[in-house]
């Protein structure tokens, strides 16, 4: 009971205070609000959430004498936020505050994000050219993948059929020892002789390609390129007659100078005409022209054979390169001759070309600087 009277009492002397406290204020719009600490926490709660930091801002009370208003800068466009301060207190103080804050320009708002937009496009291009890139790669991996695989194919089958005829020979001589008839010996003796030179012209045209990826040619020098194409058509006069093909040579004079390396043009024509007898008909027609017009030297093989289909023209000088009807007929190579060719054009700085139609023949046509 006594410690129930003792907080009455306290209860009653908290009362007292109150109650003298609001006799003691006669004016609610007379209560003391620091504007500095007001302005202390605007700028604090601004920077926090990255808002711009010119403002302005007002404490209204009900007699504007009362009121605080802080200066706002001139030239600019505000949004105003109103919060009473005091909402529902028993005193009846009313004190509101304004806060203007300037609206930013869009033009500086886009601005703003012209870095960061044009930093990602910069990204997302580099992005996006380093996956075509890549595909692009991928693509001509797995196309060079498929064509190495098809040239060790035909390659093994190329060196297995002359090597096959080499060791039957030899077995046959081997087995029947001194029974072998001289007609028989000579008969089993062409035969390999003629499969060594097979197997020969096939590891030399590899061996060209090899060197010309590596850029080994001997020094250049002027050399006459009638007298090369006549020498090439006299040493290929027996695969022409056993071809019974006629070959047709014009030559605009009897010497046109050239600067390069005679012994790879040599191979050059070699390759063209061989081309022309492998693809001819039954009645192969040849031509072979070297003319001079102005600074430049045009030379061309023209035939009347199978001809390329259009869709295979952009890709006779590839390296590995064998069109459907080449793989489908029994004509021998590695696709390489074409392109053998074009390195030795281009090495010598000349231009190639290749015009042909289905069953209407094919035209090579080179075109390198003349020498006077």
């Amino acid at each position: 009971m006594i410690e129930t009277i003792e907080a009455l009492d306290d209860k009653k002397e908290s009362v007292e205070i109150i109650m003298e406290k609001m006799l003691s204020l006669r004016d609610p719009d007379s209560v003391s609000i620091d504007p500095k600490e007001i302005e202390k926490m605007i700028e604090t709660q601004l920077k926090q959430n990255d808002l711009p930091q010119k403002f302005s801002f007002a404490l209204l009370a009900k007699d504007p004498k009362k009121s605080y208003v802080h200066p706002a800068e001139e030239g600019l466009t505000y949004n105003f936020y109103r919060i009473n301060l005091y909402p529902n207190d028993i005193f009846g103080r009313e004190v509101t505050l304004a806060l203007m804050l300037p609206i930013q320009d869009n033009r500086t708002i886009v601005d703003d994000l012209w870095g960061p937009m044009g930093l990602s496009l910069v990204f997302t291009l580099a992005i996006l050219v380093l996956f075509i890139y890549s595909l692009r790669m991928l693509v001509r991996h797995r196309k060079m993948l498929a064509m190495k695989n098809d040239f060790i194919n035909h390659m093994s089958h190329e060196f297995k059929t002359p090597l096959a005829g080499i060791s039957l020979g030899a077995d046959i001589l081997m087995s029947k020892g001194g029974q072998v008839d001289p007609d028989q010996v000579m008969k089993v003796a062409g035969t390999i002789k003629k499969q060594s030179l097979r197997l020969s012209k096939e590891v030399n045209e590899v061996l060209q390609n090899a060197l010309m990826e590596e850029n080994i040619s001997k020094p250049h020098s002027l050399f006459n390129i009638v007298d090369t194409i006549k020498g090439q058509l006299e040493l290929l006069q027996p695969h022409i007659e056993s071809a019974k093909a006629n070959i047709h040579a014009n030559f605009s004079s009897d010497k046109i100078l050239v600067n390069g390396d005679e012994s790879q043009w040599q191979k050059v024509f070699s390759n063209l005409v061989d081309n022309a007898l492998k693809f001819a008909k039954e009645q192969p027609e040849i031509t072979v022209s070297a003319k001079s017009v102005g600074n430049k030297v045009i030379l061309s093989v023209t035939d009347n054979g199978v001809g390329i289909a259009s869709k295979d023209l952009p890709h006779v000088f590839d390296k590995f390169f064998r069109s459907d009807y080449y793989k489908q007929s029994n004509i021998k190579g590695f696709g390489l001759g074409l392109s053998f060719v074009k390195s030795v054009v281009e090495a010598h700085k000349g231009i190639i070309k290749a015009e042909s139609e289905l069953n209407a023949g094919t035209k090579i046509t080179i075109e390198i600087n003349a020498e006077s």
